[in-house]
């Protein structure tokens, strides 16, 4: 046979003689051989890149589907799945080996759909990594058969979704039925009752403590202990209603071998929720738990946070079925044949493996039981137990349910989850629990939230912005104060606030129930306050506390009021994530001592005031230490520029870069308040009504009835009179500020408040009154509230009191003799208007 050769363009037809050596080649045979492997090269890229006709025929792009020129109709689809090779039901960006990720790409390849977003595509369930589904139930917008104007068309008509589907599926995930459904229905909101089954080997286990303790689930509870705090979907409320519960046993050839099957119907479940309760269930059909523990686990008053347990295997978890009024699935006779072929070959290769691993455990049990005998016998022992059963451990321990060894730990013993993080807008924050000392749950102390950023080249001086990117790892720590004259250490990116949310009275993460959001008391600081105070006070009154800090001293007032902008910032961070933590927006009250306490009212009147949206929010202000209409002063910027020592550069440039030591040896020297412009000041009227708590902090030294007690008043009841006469005289104009706060304001309360003052935590001596802030405010809105903790006779006290100073405004401007019933007092940019005619009647 002649051997035929390929010809390269523009080569001999003949052999040359095979060179071995090279270097032998003269440079024009080298080139001319280096042309020859060129061009064969070059044609063997074209022999590599010509297309095979057969694979250009099989993945011939076809011309673009139009799904312009098709109709669609809303369809829901009934799917099973077996789960346990899957990463679970919906997709995910790291893996395409999830179940919702096989039906979108075989959706998108039969050209049911156009893409998922243009499907209006929902899901019944959301079945986790290993689950299966029997009855899992989806919703969306289909490519139809419909033509024209049609609405309805014949079942035998429409396209074959189901075999469509079948055809490219894997086939563990199959379509086993369809059914037209309106425009608006949902397969996740229109589901009525769904249902979980779990599957577990009976062995050793009581059936009859499990059915006891199963029943105790049925009903509304809070399952927060028989979950998985689902974070990344925000769900915060952990109520749910199990309408039926049941077990029963199957295939009773093998006691020990035969299986169990719970089930479990309810609307909607938590995550994991099952599976704990399986946990639990399998810790009680061992012995190591009383069926009685449910109902502990599920007293979230009691027992707040979960204690820490296994949760059960997801490989025996079925969601077996999804229920909807007015859905008539349509079944095809062929699909399900196809499918009951397929588990029945499952289940026979499963089968056929279950018998062939029983026969050996038979095996070496059987064994194992001979030797022991054996070797007993010889040593003359008698025998106590069974052997096999101890070495070889229970069926059920690979459930995840009772702790292998003898030394099982009661669950009430172990560890809680006193850490858990929460999901929030921006970001999660850790919370912690917070105990008193006899054990008993408080709060939930949410620790260390910045709340707000600064320029991070140059922060000081800069105004703060909302902070919208929250790590988990960056929260829960304790946070310094922001620095000022006595607190030189801190950071000036010092913008946190930490949140107390009580655990003991009222359910937390149950805001979506109106009836349950709990109040907010939002404390403006500068320095620290006590956080096991916080607890108690948060616990006791059973409100959220949320303790902001921010900029103050000459930080927070030397350059446009940056101070009360971090704390605009801060009320306007709280509003937006209030939600997250169960607080009612409407009832959020401030809070402010002092200083603190004048920067609440600029909050509310003035320059810097919130915005009129976030002013209706607020449901009551609190102010301890003085007047909130007072308008403190500050030194010139001339005296600044002298002491800082600035020369030819501004007062903000100058201090900017200053050491804090620096910094604050100056700013000590001087008063430092949110200064505001008298032309602005003169003009202020009231945004919004908005009640006031103001009060004194503690006795002032001055005041005649300081050391007085109730008998002693009681019997100088005229001598009283007369002392508030020797102590403002003619009420001089220079007195008429000091006979206003103490006449109408503070002395009729005092001694009230010093009685409510013992009730307080810690015995701060805080007296609280409330009135009216309608801007020209009048002694008519002053109302007294008994907030508790007065006898009888301090309420008699307090109500001379209230007689005492009426006596005394009678009798110094009585309305006959002046004429008038409005006496006028000016106050530094303010105008008080004070009703007397209200006193006296």
């Amino acid at each position: 046979m002649k051997t035929k050769w390929n010809v390269l363009p523009n080569s001999e037809t003949h052999m040359e003689k095979p060179v071995t050596n090279l270097e032998d080649l003269s440079k024009e045979a080298l080139i001319k051989r280096i042309r020859k492997l060129e061009a064969h090269v070059q044609q063997l890229r074209n022999v590599l890149s010509k297309p095979d006709r057969k694979l250009a025929k099989k993945y011939r792009k076809g011309k673009p589907f139009d799904f312009k020129k098709i109709r669609k109709r809303k369809i829901a689809l009934k799917i099973m799945y077996l789960g346990w090779d899957y990463h679970g039901f919906a997709s995910q960006e790291e893996s395409g080996n999830t179940i919702e990720g096989h039906l979108f790409s075989a959706l998108t390849k039969t050209k049911l759909i156009e893409s998922r977003e243009t499907s209006n595509y929902h899901r019944c369930g959301r079945t986790d990594r290993g689950v299966s589904a029997f009855g899992q139930v989806i919703s969306l917008e289909v490519r139809s058969n419909l033509k024209g104007e049609e609405t309805e068309i014949k079942i035998e008509n429409e396209l074959p979704f189901c075999k469509m589907l079948n055809g490219v599926l894997p086939k563990d995930i199959r379509a086993l039925a369809w059914c037209p459904v309106d425009e608006d229905f949902s397969a996740r909101f229109n589901c009525t009752k769904r249902t979980y089954k779990y599957f577990f080997p009976k062995d050793n286990l009581s059936i009859e403590a499990i059915r006891e303790a199963s029943s105790l689930l049925i009903g509304e509870h809070d399952f927060r202990n028989l979950c998985k705090m689902d974070i990344a979907n925000n769900v915060t409320n952990y109520t749910r209603r199990i309408t039926y519960v049941d077990i029963k046993v199957l295939y009773e050839r093998d006691e020990k071998y035969s299986v169990c099957e719970l089930t479990v119907i309810g609307k909607a479940f938590l995550w994991h929720q099952i599976r704990c309760i399986v946990s639990i269930l399998i810790l009680i059909g061992s012995g190591k738990e009383s069926p009685k523990i449910i109902e502990e686990l599920l007293d979230v008053e009691k027992h707040p946070c979960k204690p820490q347990y296994n949760i059960a295997s997801e490989i025996p978890l079925v969601l077996f079925d999804c229920e909807f009024e007015e859905v008539d699935w349509n079944f095809d006779e062929e699909i399900l044949k196809g499918i009951v072929e397929i588990l029945k070959e499952n289940w026979a290769k499963s089968e056929v493996k279950n018998t062939m691993m029983k026969k050996m455990i038979e095996t070496i049990e059987e064994d194992y039981m001979k030797k022991t005998r054996s070797i007993e016998k010889s040593r003359k022992r008698e025998r106590t137990e069974d052997m096999s059963e101890k070495s070889f451990g229970s069926l059920s321990d690979w459930l995840g349910g009772p702790a292998k060894g003898q030394n099982y730990k009661p669950l009430f013993t172990r560890p809680t989850c006193e850490k858990f993080l929460i999901g929030i807008k921006g970001g999660k924050v850790e919370s912690q629990t917070i105990r008193d000392n006899g054990g008993k749950f408080l709060i939930s102390l949410f620790r260390g939230i910045e709340y707000a950023k600064l320029d991070k080249a140059n922060p000081r001086w800069s105004n703060s912005y909302i902070n919208y990117i929250i790590r988990a790892d960056e929260t829960g720590k304790f946070r310094a104060p922001c620095p000022n004259s006595e607190n030189l250490n801190s950071e000036e990116s010092c913008l946190f606030l930490d949140i107390y949310v009580p655990l003991n009275k009222t359910v937390l993460y149950n805001y979506e129930n109106i009836r349950n959001k709990l109040p907010v008391l939002v404390v403006f600081s500068t320095k620290k306050l006590n956080w096991r105070t916080c607890a108690k006070l948060s616990n006791s009154l059973n409100i959220i506390i949320i303790e902001v800090q921010y900029r103050n001293d000459i930080l927070g007032f030397l350059s446009h009021n940056i101070g009360l902008e971090d704390q605009k910032t801060a009320f306007n961070w709280i509003t937006d994530q209030l939600d997250f933590f169960g607080g009612d927006k409407k009832s959020i009250s401030l809070y402010g001592s002092e200083l603190n306490a004048v920067c609440v009212s600029h909050l509310l009147n003035g320059e810097n005031s919130l915005r009129e949206s976030k002013m209706s929010q607020i449901h009551s202000v609190i102010l301890i230490g003085g007047s909130y209409l007072h308008n403190y002063k500050l030194a010139s910027e001339r005296d600044l520029i002298y002491d800082f020592k600035c020369s030819g550069s501004s007062l903000l440039d100058c201090t900017r870069n200053l050491p804090l030591k620096t910094l604050f040896s100056v700013s000590k020297n001087y008063n430092w308040y949110p200064p505001t412009s008298k032309e602005i000041t003169r003009r202020i009227k009231p945004k919004i009504f908005v009640p006031i708590m103001m009060g004194i902090e503690k006795l002032r030294k001055t005041f005649s009835i300081q050391q007085s007690v109730h008998s002693e008043f009681l019997s100088d009841i005229n001598n009283f009179i007369a002392l508030l006469r020797l102590e403002y005289g003619d009420c001089r104009t220079d007195n008429k500020q000091e006979l206003i706060n103490d006449l109408f304001v503070n002395s009729p309360v005092i001694r009230y408040m010093n009685a409510l003052s013992a009730n307080l935590i810690d015995n701060n001596n805080n007296y609280l009154y409330l009135f009216n802030n309608i801007g020209n405010y009048s002694i008519s809105d002053l109302i007294f509230t008994d907030l508790g903790g007065l006898s009888d006779s301090d309420l008699k006290l307090k109500d001379y009191f209230l007689s005492a100073f009426k006596l005394f405004i009678k009798e110094r401007y009585y309305i006959e003799k002046k004429g008038v019933n409005v006496h006028r007092v000016e106050h530094t940019d303010y105008v008080i208007s004070v009703d007397l005619l209200s006193c006296i009647n």
